[in-house]
């Protein structure tokens, strides 16, 4: 779904305006009923779907990164279930697929994000858990629970925004710094979506 609905968006995009909008990654509605979204797409496309050169990329590049930060947690101390699993977390992996459709548009970041970022220094894993799980912005209430943990559609924005600011530089890794950048980023981009007040 977001692979899609990110791919529809980005043609849309001239590579200037990629970092100042608020992106919106979908989160299918789990349960015994298909999601609407998810059924509308499969009737659009049909077999195509499932052939689709740019989503099977994708998906490749994402089970690298999902096997990457298993492993990687794995051989570490901190080996915990929630830091193995991040990438599939709801809003990771919903942020990812939207940006690398996204991205489909425009090439060489589209390289960069397909790509398995190198761990920060200090740190065993690519998405480097253990920081994002202690993040807090300036405007987070003490009960969160860090970065790319929740599937609210806040998380989504966040970490979309985390996955595009990496593509701005080739070598750039999931640090400190980067996370507090687009995090910034994503919040200063929904204040000032919502129009200037009185």
């Amino acid at each position: 779904m977001n692979h899609f609905k990110g791919k529809e968006l980005g043609k849309q995009i001239g590579p200037d305006q990629l970092d100042r909008n608020v992106y919106q990654p979908y989160l299918c509605q789990s349960g015994i009923v298909l999601d609407e979204e998810y059924r509308r797409l499969l009737e659009k496309m049909g077999d195509a779907l499932w052939t689709d050169k740019g989503l099977l990329e994708a998906g490749k590049a994402f089970a690298a990164l999902n096997t990457a930060q298993h492993e990687a947690i794995r051989k570490s101390k901190n080996n915990t279930r929630n830091f193995r699993m991040k990438a599939l977390i709801p809003s990771v992996l919903a942020a990812w697929s939207f940006v690398a459709g996204l991205l489909s548009a425009h090439p060489a970041r589209l390289k960069v994000h397909l790509t398995i970022p190198q761990p920060p220094k200090e740190a065993p894993d690519p998405l480097n858990a253990e920081e994002m799980a202690s993040f807090k912005s300036y405007q987070d209430l003490d009960s969160q629970r860090g970065l790319g943990t929740r599937a609210s559609l806040k998380d989504r924005q966040r970490m979309a925004q985390v996955f595009l600011a990496r593509t701005i530089d080739p070598e750039a890794t999931l640090d400190r710094k980067l996370l507090g950048r687009a995090v910034n980023q994503a919040i200063a981009l929904r204040f000032f979506s919502k129009g200037y007040t009185v």
